[in-house]
Formats: structure tokens, C-alpha cells, sequence
């Protein structure tokens, strides 16, 4: 989505790192980075820097091919977001492991997660 896509700033030639969002099995939210420096060839449909902001919920990454695996198996388990580098940082992170709001945030307990719920009918029916 175009918030994902940092609100329209990302533009052609721009470095992004691609980063994980999902649920684990216990309800709790997680983020990881997939992809750091990766270049951005095109946003919705430029494929220039400059220009108006554009607002597009699609961007073509440079990626090698297993890059590009790892990009689809990751969209069908979480939500992908990019995170815009400053120009020409390739700095790779030290700790790619996945990151929770517990340690950033202390005190924070995330939602207990329902079940499948199970009506229970009495009487003649």
C-alpha cells in the first residue's frame, strides 16, 4: 500500500531495505528484514527520479532471482514494507534478527488471539 511504500517519497534510483510484517502463532507482531540496499527501479509508473510524489502501492526492486523468491514466499505470509535509506548507505545491519514491541516498548503485552469460537445450542431445535 502507499504507506508501505513510504507515503510517496520512494522514487526510481532510491535505496530500500524490505522488511517483514506479521503475526506469529500467538497473535504477536513481528517485523525482519528481508532485503537491505536493494535499488528501486520504478514507483507505479515512473521509472525517473524527480517528478510529483507518487502515491503507488507498486514498486520494481533490483533483486536477484532467489531475492525475488524470498520476495513472493514473504508476501503470502505477512505484509511487506520499505524503508527508504539515505543516498548511497549500504550499510548492512548488524542484527537482522525479528524485532517485537516487548523489549522496545516495556510493560507492552500484545492482544490475546480467540479461537475458533463454538456455538453451543440447547434445547429442541
Amino acid at each position: 500500500d502507499a504507506a508501505s511504500a513510504v507515503a510517496g517519497v520512494v522514487e526510481p534510483g532510491d535505496l530500500v531495505d524490505v522488511v517483514l510484517v506479521w503475526r506469529d502463532g500467538g497473535g504477536e507482531g513481528r517485523a525482519a528484514t528481508l532485503l537491505e540496499s536493494v535499488g528501486v527501479l520504478a514507483v507505479g509508473d515512473r521509472r525517473r527520479p524527480g517528478g510529483a510524489p507518487n502515491e503507488s502501492s507498486t514498486a520494481v526492486l533490483e533483486t536477484s532471482p532467489r531475492e525475488a523468491e524470498a520476495l513472493l514466499v514473504a508476501m503470502d505470509q505477512g505484509r511487506l514494507a520499505l524503508v527508504l535509506r539515505a543516498a548511497g548507505d549500504r550499510t548492512p545491519r548488524p542484527d537482522r534478527r525479528p524485532v517485537t514491541l516487548p523489549p522496545l516498548l516495556p510493560g507492552f503485552r500484545a492482544p490475546a488471539v480467540r479461537g475458533p469460537g463454538v456455538e453451543i445450542i440447547r434445547g429442541a431445535r
